[in-house]
């Protein structure tokens, strides 16, 4: 409008009066320019040192040449599952204990049990490990806090007697 026109004009020259500032649109167009570049170029880096990134771009190629394949495919299921929807593209150093939280949440909700938990933290925490190798993130993993609780597993087994034995007593 006319009026941020001449506001935007008014301001120009007092700028240009105390030589201080930009003095003209083009200096202003050129900065904001390079301000949203540098804002591109951060989301470029946060979105490459996001979780789901690492895990599919070094670590997942990583576990196929070292690891048993049954093992490299679950943390695969693991992360495609549980892990990345949570996340999704957040970095590193931006994954928090709320987080690890919403994936256990999720967990329960999907009537996993506790071996299954047990199972997806400890792909979270391998991930997690092998980022920290890659500098990436100095963080500790939000599973090792010691606030982050999961379900005591219980591997005992039930044995039943056999018709024999429920003779005997």
């Amino acid at each position: 409008t006319e009026k941020e026109c001449f506001e935007t004009l008014l301001r120009l020259y007092k700028n240009y009066k105390s030589g201080q500032g930009r003095t003209t649109l083009e200096e202003e167009r050129l900065l904001l320019k390079a301000k949203e570049e540098k804002e591109e170029q951060e989301r470029e880096v946060a979105q490459r040192n996001s979780f789901a990134a690492f895990f599919y771009d070094v670590y997942y190629p990583n576990a196929q040449t070292r690891v048993k394949k049954s093992s490299y495919t679950k943390t695969e299921i693991h992360v495609r599952l549980w892990i990345d929807p949570v996340t999704k593209n957040t970095p590193f150093d931006q994954i928090s204990l709320a987080h690890a939280e919403k994936i256990r949440n999720n967990l329960v909700k999907a009537g996993k049990s506790a071996r299954t938990q047990e199972y997806v933290f400890t792909s979270m925490g391998a991930i997690w490990k092998a980022a920290q190798e890659y500098g990436l993130t100095d963080r500790i993993c939000p599973t090792k806090l010691f606030s982050f609780k999961l379900p005591k597993v219980n591997n005992s087994s039930l044995r039943f007697l056999t018709s024999e034995e429920e003779e005997v007593i």
